[in-house]
């Protein structure tokens, strides 16, 4: 832990003075557009714990439920990201590697660079399926969207999906990359994941068959069409069989 002397406490009381004002602003924002929000992480402890911050927390961890999330950052586009005199850096922006999350930003001018700003970290929170199927696919296509985002190897899934996680980012094109990310976004958010995946591997299953039974009535057709030349050319096809064997 770092030492808490005068020199250490006094910037970051400041620092949370800003944090403070931040949330007031961002609180009367949710209540004017019906956005319920909850606190999270070591600023939920710290609410319970220390009726406050942490003493050396250095930012406000809020989370949203998914519906809500994606609304908040629709109406904060309509005002160029910005909220009053603090910016909103949107999940797109990705100022932190592997942190698929919103910012809010106190960004005065010269003060700090983006990424010591003092920040309000908005976490999007997605529901889990109910059955142990449903939840399994639902970690799969987690990973998938981590390398169609990140384009990084996984972490802290074992040294085997790390390597493999590495070739299919280096072999993998980018357009195929963004499908894939927003169908796993899909997945991974829906309320049925498991119904939404059968569902999209049954279209595509029967895309497949019914292209092999187009190509497969080409063929006859085809076939039939070499047959009535023939005769109208007066070949007897059995003789060319013959001829071909």
């Amino acid at each position: 832990m770092r030492k808490m002397d005068s020199q250490w406490v006094e910037p970051l009381t400041r620092y949370q003075k800003y944090l403070l004002e931040m949330l007031l602003v961002f609180d009367a924002f949710c209540k004017e557009h019906g956005l319920p929000y909850f606190l999270a992480g070591g600023s939920a402890l710290g609410a319970y714990r220390h009726q406050g911050f942490i003493p050396w927390d250095d930012d406000i961890d809020l989370a949203m439920m998914r519906p809500d999330f994606e609304r908040l950052e629709q109406l904060l586009a309509k005002h160029d990201n910005r909220l009053e005199k603090y910016r909103y850096s949107p999940v797109e922006k990705q100022i932190i590697p592997d942190a698929p999350i919103g910012h809010l930003l106190y960004l005065p001018q010269g003060d700090y660079p983006q990424n010591a700003a003092p920040k309000l970290d908005i976490h999007p929170i997605d529901g889990v399926p109910d059955g142990k199927a449903g939840r399994t696919l639902q970690r799969i296509f987690v990973i998938v969207h981590y390398l169609s985002i990140y384009r990084l190897p996984t972490k802290n899934k074992g040294k085997a999906a790390h390597e493999i996680s590495r070739i299919i980012v280096k072999i993998t094109p980018d357009r195929l990359f963004n499908w894939y990310a927003r169908v796993s976004k899909k997945i991974i958010t829906a309320k049925k994941t498991r119904e939404l995946a059968v569902s999209g591997l049954a279209k595509g299953m029967k895309l497949q068959n019914d292209a092999k039974a187009t190509f497969q009535n080409m063929k006859d057709e085809a076939q039939d069409i070499c047959c009535d030349a023939k005769e109208k050319a007066g070949i007897d096809n059995e003789v060319d069989e013959e001829v071909d064997a």
